[in-house]
């Protein structure tokens, strides 16, 4: 084992990983964009820039119109958060197998016919298990599974 990275290290690897790539692709969409928006103001059409480009018609509207695609991320952006939170429950099922506190906490979840569904927080499952009376061994493994959740999903909520 190499001295000069932890555990930790490596855990994070995954989610920078996950930051890189959108910071390459959100650069990638601005040049796009200002390209589009340059071939507009030299008078192409956005039916013609559709058609010599491929690009979507939603696509080259929020490509010349800033305004749209801010109302579009932002909207959209709110849908995946929810889908990630609510996901939790679905990504604990995947460590139902596992012979660690992660699979006993999994396990535990499937069997508690009050675990809270839909999207949630980790604040919200600890209040939870901890109403249930866990053991503070309980609450340690659930901390553990969001924060593996949170790196392999890129969660929402970490409180």
């Amino acid at each position: 084992m190499a001295d000069d990275m932890t555990e930790d290290d490596i855990r994070r690897i995954p989610a920078e990983y996950k930051q890189q790539l959108a910071a390459a692709q959100e650069e990638a969409i601005r040049t796009r964009d200002e390209k589009l928006r340059r071939a507009a103001a030299a008078g192409w059409k956005q039916v013609e820039l559709v058609e010599l480009t491929g690009y979507s018609r939603e696509t080259v509207r929020q490509a010349l119109n800033p305004d749209a695609r801010e109302q579009t991320v932002g909207a959209s952006a709110g849908r995946r958060v929810a889908q990630k939170t609510a996901s939790f429950r679905d990504w604990l099922r995947t460590r139902k197998d596992e012979n660690t506190p992660v699979g006993d906490l999994a396990r535990d979840v499937f069997a508690d016919g009050s675990w809270p569904r839909g999207p949630g927080s980790l604040r919200r499952y600890e209040q939870h298990l901890k109403g249930l009376g866990a053991d503070p061994g309980a609450v340690e493994a659930l901390r553990e599974a969001w924060r593996q959740y949170e790196l392999e999903a890129g969660a929402g909520e970490t409180e």
